[in-house]
């Protein structure tokens, strides 16, 4: 302290310094001393020659009496009286730095041991109310929320009026932390009958607790999230509050689904950071805003790893589109194909409006420019779209056209629309599978016999056409051994449950699904390869089968030259009873040809094929694509996939963000859907009967009412009046 530009405190080293006294005039109460002179009264004799010159003590004191400590014992029942408290060490152990003790003192989970403490620490109030919230649930013991201040204090209380019970918490300012500061307990009051409901076992609490549950598995049944809370909290929650747990365990984990539209190009960039050659398209839809900014209209998305993976697959892929279930319309495209063992390989993806002739025309182009690429020619399988049959047709300059085959299935479907008859299915699909000209036109005369006038013009329009829906007339045999679109229609199954997730949680699913699959079907070949297998099983199975049948053909040469062989199956009856005559085929093994077919369809030599090749003593394998080998398996599933990490490990992404858009928002539809989504088979007129063994619908002709009792409609639609119903009872 500075007083005039002297210093004033003590001088260790003043022996010889004088004191300078002031150069101003001080008045006499404005002068601050050490020493006081106070009248004390009834004082024997002087301060001065009471108190010792060398002590600190002001005065001599005895040593306690034991009446005195007596009372200290009394008094401050935490105090030892021959401690002096100059020197006692009691309390010391709690003199510790602050350090990370806040984190000894945050609550533990909740359970069947855990007592709720005065000083629990939590991080914010929605952890201290989810806490509150297991706690009274786990105890059967509801409460009622008094005070609730996000800022200043969280009070609860027994629900029961005659109960004490409370529990007051406050936030601290320092941390910002609340801490349980009053607990008044225990529980005074009992419940006169037993509940079967809890007000603190809310949606939000399940989802909550499972919230890691359901990150692992998405897809979980709300059948079993019943079960699990049963478990859990020994309560019986319906349906509808389980189904609300998952949606709200989905929103905690994704984030809304209007945030989810906006996270996709952050997320596209973070996966395509971590995997360099990824390709994405996030696009707005044109001319249209809302509230100042674009809308979100289409996404398309491509892994690396794929592209790398479709070199050593097969030239064919399958296309088709799903549905979205969530809070908004979309329908997500696909691209499948599938590796030597037959094992889907997802190519990509796209999150479009609807299917359409622009939307897949504006996929397929993407497809086969960042998947297939120029040059290399691919067969394509799907249904009969619109939009499919104009994109496949759409000429790109550098690269090849696409060969589109059609899904029998789907055309079995479209044949059953005709005519109703379900006979005709089975026997539509064997017209399209044959592969020998003869039995073909054959199969197709049966086939229009049986159906109706309309059937018979539609066949004779998918005539214009036959190399898109029969073997018989495919000469590339671009279908290979697929004779429908079930890549695609197999990975929209796996895509079930995760239809009603934001549309980034399937981004994030479909990236996650792949790196699985990769390691795991890459460890699989590796095993085979390990073992000296050479080619995949699926192939390996057909080709013993080949060799086996090969041992029992009769082989006549006809030309050295070119390999022409005469090879006869022999007749007899197989195994289904089926009586099959003698038959002899061409085998040309130069032109690796068989007049069965099954080597320009399938790729692979059949069991003439192999036993021409071993009367000539040449090696028939080396006919077998390279791309069902083991080798071209493990090529496939090589490819490593890099982790993008998580949302706030991201790099910057700086560029445009589109909300999702309104109108495409579901109306509020009714009972949700099921399980099961009926084909066209089941949506023919007409009710099941019930006990049949067969799973056709019945002729609406032999439906008879249990009411009046006429054939032709059922009870719910009986429209015949009570008197008359009587009489024809009466009659009968």
């Amino acid at each position: 302290m500075h007083i005039c530009g002297f210093v004033v405190g003590d001088n260790p080293s003043n022996d010889c310094c004088h004191p300078v006294p002031p150069t101003f005039n001080v008045d006499a109460a404005f002068i601050a001393s050490n020493s006081l002179d106070v009248n004390i009264e009834d004082d024997e004799e002087p301060y001065g020659t009471a108190r010792a010159v060398d002590s600190d003590d002001d005065r001599p004191v005895a040593p306690l009496s034991e009446q005195e400590m007596e009372l200290i014992r009394r008094f401050c029942p935490d105090r030892d009286p021959l401690v002096h408290e100059f020197s006692d060490l009691s309390h010391s152990q709690n003199a510790y730095a602050e350090g990370r003790d806040d984190e000894l003192l945050e609550a533990p989970e909740p359970g069947e041991s855990v007592q709720i403490q005065k000083g629990m620490i939590f991080n914010d109030l929605p952890s201290l109310r989810r806490w509150l919230q297991q706690y009274s649930v786990i105890r059967k013991r509801p409460f009622k929320v008094m005070h609730s201040h996000v800022e200043r204090r969280y009070t609860v209380v027994c629900e029961m009026s005659d109960c004490n019970w409370r529990v007051c918490a406050r936030k601290q300012k320092a941390t910002g932390k609340f801490k349980i500061t009053k607990i008044v307990g225990p529980h005074t009051c009992a419940q006169t009958d037993l509940q079967q409901k809890h007000r603190q076992l809310t949606s939000t609490l399940i989802a909550s607790t499972l919230c890691t549950t359901l990150k692992g598995q998405p897809n979980l049944k709300v059948r079993t999230i019943m079960d699990m809370a049963q478990k859990i909290f020994k309560y019986d929650i319906k349906y509808g509050k389980a189904w609300r747990a998952k949606q709200r365990a989905w929103k905690m984990i994704y984030g809304d689904w209007e945030e989810g539209y906006e996270q996709l190009p952050a997320m596209f960039n973070a996966m395509k950071a971590a995997n360099p050659g990824m390709h994405y398209e996030y696009i707005p839809k044109p001319n249209e805003w809302r509230n100042g900014r674009q809308i979100f209209f289409r996404a398309f998305w491509c892994f690396p790893q794929c592209v790398q993976a479709f070199r050593h697959c097969r030239p064919v892929l399958s296309i088709d589109g799903t549905f979205l279930l969530g809070k908004y319309m979309g329908t997500l495209l696909v691209a499948i194909s599938c590796d030597a063992d037959n094992a889907l390989v997802p190519l990509a993806f796209a999150l479009v409006e609807r299917e359409n002739k622009d939307s897949w025309g504006w996929f397929m182009r993407l497809v086969r420019i960042h998947v297939i690429g120029p040059h290399r020619e691919v067969g394509v399988i799907s249904d009969r779209h619109q939009g499919i049959l104009s994109a496949v047709q759409e000429q790109i300059p550098g690269y090849a056209p696409l060969h589109h085959r059609w899904c029998t299935r789907h055309l079995a479907e479209n044949l059953l629309r005709k005519d109703g008859t379900k006979d005709n299915f089975p026997l539509f699909e064997e017209v399209a599978r044959m592969l020998e000209v003869p039995f073909f036109e054959e199969k197709l005369e049966q086939l229009k016999t049986t159906t109706n006038a309309e059937g018979r013009q539609w066949l004779l329009g998918l005539m214009r056409e036959p190399e898109k829906w029969t073997r018989a007339h495919d000469n590339g045999g671009w279908r290979y051994e697929f004779q429908t679109s079930n890549l695609a229609e197999s990975f929209n199954s796996v895509l079930k449950g995760i239809r009603a997730m934001p549309v980034n949680a399937i981004v994030s699913f479909t990236f996650y699904r792949l790196v699985a699959w990769f390691n795991d079907r890459h460890a699989q070949a590796l095993q085979l390869q390990s073992n000296n297998i050479k080619w995949a099983p699926r192939a390996k199975k057909h080709l013993d089968k080949a060799k086996e049948r090969a041992r029992t053909h009769d082989i006549e040469c006809f030309d050295h030259a070119t390999g022409k062989y005469q090879v006869t199956e022999r007749g007899g009856t197989t195994s289904d009873g089926e009586i099959r005559p003698s038959r002899s085929y061409i085998v040309v093994l130069t032109d690796f040809s068989c007049g069965c077919g099954r080597p320009r369809q399938y790729h692979s030599p059949c069991s003439h094929y192999i036993a021409a090749a071993r009367h000539r003593n040449f090696d028939y394998e080396t006919k077998i694509p390279w791309e069902l080998s083991v080798d071209s398996l493990v090529l496939t599933w090589s490819p490593r996939f890099e982790p993008f990490l998580d949302e706030g490990q991201w790099p910057e992404y700086i560029g445009p963000r589109y909300i999702a858009d309104p109108g495409a928002r579901w109306n509020k539809r009714g009972t949700r859907k099921r399980t099961r989504h009926k084909m066209v088979m089941d949506q023919i007129s007409g009710r099941t009967r019930r006990g049949r063994a067969t799973p056709f619908v019945t002729d609406p002709e032999q439906n008879q009412c249990g009411k009046c009792g006429r054939l032709g409609h059922n009870s719910r639609t009986c429209h015949w009046p009570l008197s008359q119903v009587h009489l024809i009872f009466y009659v009968l």
